[in-house]
């Protein structure tokens, strides 16, 4: 069974202190790219005075297991708290504004590798952001064949 990786996650974000943040990765067998990534964004933010915040809503969230990967869909409250004061858009002090759901129908996907169980990338919707690894897609083969068979085509109108 896997740990609640949202919840870990959230957490690790707003874990100013790097002892704590790093048992946390532990709890997630965050891979060293995860670990890069979040403590990255969490040193950037606190220096401008800012906590990172992602709230998921209970109510409505849920986790579908595909593979390799946990998707988590729900409303979320993602922004970031400067001085106290939530703020929808990290980075923008002008938008100053309550705690509520400002991200319904989004997705926070975690990918597992398998063979060691460690995670390798978390990927979240709300602002497209990814830490650690890429995630490997398969776009690159179908494209080859694509052009390879232009090519061809090409090749026996010009040879007819």
């Amino acid at each position: 069974m896997h740990p609640n990786y949202l919840q870990l996650f959230a957490k690790a974000l707003r874990t100013e202190d790097s002892t704590k943040r790093e048992s946390l990765f532990q709890e997630m067998n965050a891979s060293p790219e995860v670990k890069a990534s979040i403590n990255q964004t969490v040193t950037s933010m606190s220096k401008d005075g800012l906590t990172f915040f992602l709230e998921p809503q209970e109510a409505t969230i849920s986790t579908e297991h595909k593979g390799n990967t946990i998707v988590y869909k729900g409303d979320f409250i993602y922004g970031f708290e400067k001085d106290q004061v939530f703020h929808d858009i990290p980075g923008d002090l002008s938008t100053k504004t309550t705690k509520e759901v400002n991200n319904p129908n989004s997705e926070v996907i975690f990918t597992i590798n398998p063979e060691n169980n460690q995670l390798e990338s978390i990927y979240e919707s709300m602002a497209a952001n990814t830490f650690g690894k890429q995630p490997k897609t398969n776009l690159a083969k179908p494209a080859i064949f694509i052009i390879v068979i232009i090519a061809l085509i090409i090749f026996i109108i010009t040879n007819s």
